[in-house]
C-alpha cells in the first residue's frame, strides 16, 4: 500500500519533531512501513523483510535495554548466550517505531502512541522473584484471604442450615 509523498511528508514532520528523530530517518520509516505491510515476517526474529529499511527511535532500544536487564534478568542472559540480545532488542525498537507511527496516522498524540507502543515491545512485564519481599507478602495476604473467605463461607454454611 503506497501512500502519497506529500501526506507521507506531514506525518514524518510530525513524528519527527515530537520524538526527536531526524526527519529523513521517521521519513524512511514511514514508507518502509507501507511498502513491508504485505511481507511475511521472519520465523527466528519477527522482523519483516523490509525491517532493514526501517528506521526505528534509538532510544527505544536503550530504554529496553536498561527495563529488561532490571526486569528480566533471566531472558537477558538466555539471549546473551545465545547471542541474540542486540538483535531482539533492535526487533523489539523497530516494532515499537512502527507502532507509534501506526498509531499515530489513526490519530494518537505521541505520548499515547507511545504508550500504548512501549508496553507491547518494551516495556515488558518483570519476571517473578519468588525471594522478592512483595512477592513474599501478596502470597501471605492472598493465603490470609481466602483463609478468612473459608471461615465466612462456613459461617454461611452454618447459618443456612
Amino acid at each position: 500500500m503506497n501512500i502519497p509523498h506529500k501526506k507521507a511528508t506531514e506525518v514524518a514532520a510530525g513524528v519527527s519533531q515530537r520524538t526527536g528523530m531526524s526527519l529523513e530517518d521517521v521519513a524512511k520509516g514511514l514508507m518502509a512501513l507501507f511498502d513491508s505491510k504485505q511481507d511475511q515476517p521472519h520465523a527466528d526474529s519477527g522482523v519483516s523483510e523490509g525491517a532493514e529499511k526501517y528506521s526505528m527511535n534509538p532510544k527505544y532500544k536503550a530504554l529496553a535495554r536498561k527495563h529488561w536487564a532490571r526486569w528480566q534478568p533471566k531472558r537477558v542472559a538466555e539471549l546473551k548466550a545465545k547471542g541474540l540480545l542486540d538483535q531482539t532488542l533492535q526487533t523489539a525498537a523497530v516494532q515499537a517505531t512502527r507502532r507509534v507511527v501506526e498509531l499515530m496516522e489513526r490519530g494518537y498524540q505521541v505520548h499515547e502512541a507511545e504508550e500504548v507502543a512501549l508496553r507491547e515491545f518494551v516495556l515488558l512485564a518483570p519476571e517473578e522473584n519468588p525471594n522478592d519481599p512483595e512477592v513474599i507478602e501478596q502470597r501471605k495476604l492472598e493465603r490470609a484471604y481466602r483463609k478468612q473467605m473459608r471461615k465466612e463461607q462456613a459461617i454461611q454454611d452454618e447459618a443456612d442450615q
